[in-house]
C-alpha cells in the first residue's frame, strides 16, 4: 500500500509553507510526490 499525499504532508514534510520547494502549500507537493511528478529531495 501507498502512501497518500496527506500520509507524506502529515508524516515527512516540515510544513513550514515558505514555497521554497516551487509550490503553493505543502499538500500541493505532497500530492505530486505521491504521483511521481516531483522528488521529495526537492523540499529544503
Amino acid at each position: 500500500m501507498g502512501f497518500s499525499p496527506i500520509d507524506v504532508y502529515r508524516d515527512i514534510l516540515p510544513k513550514t509553507n515558505g514555497r521554497e520547494c516551487g509550490e503553493l502549500t505543502c499538500l500541493a507537493f505532497a500530492a505530486k510526490v505521491v504521483s511521481k511528478n516531483i522528488l521529495l529531495s526537492k523540499c529544503p
